[in-house]
C-alpha cells in the first residue's frame, strides 16, 4: 500500500512509450496486496493491443496472490 503510488508512477512512465512487452521485475517484492495488484492490472489493461506484461521472478507469496485472484493467466510469468 505504501509503495503503490510509486509503482503507479513508474508504470505510467513506461506505458507512455507504448511498449510491446512490459517487464515487471518482482525479484525483491516479498508482499503484494490489493493496491499493488490494482496498479499492475491497470497497467496491463493500458498496454497497446497485442502487448504482453511479464512478471519476472515473483516470490512465492507474490505469485500466490496472482494465482488465488485468478489473474496469473493474464501474464507471462518468468521464474
Amino acid at each position: 500500500m505504501a509503495t503503490a503510488p510509486e509503482l503507479s508512477e513508474a508504470m505510467t512512465e513506461a506505458l507512455e512509450r507504448s511498449p510491446s512487452r512490459l517487464i515487471l521485475d518482482l525479484t525483491e517484492v516479498t508482499f503484494m496486496e490489493s493496491s499493488g495488484i490494482k496498479v499492475v492490472v491497470h497497467a496491463l489493461n493500458s498496454l497497446p493491443a497485442g502487448s504482453r506484461m511479464v512478471l519476472r521472478r515473483p516470490q512465492p507469496a507474490v505469485r500466490m496472490v496472482f494465482e488465488i485472484t485468478d489473474l496469473a493467466h493474464l501474464f507471462v510469468i518468468e521464474d
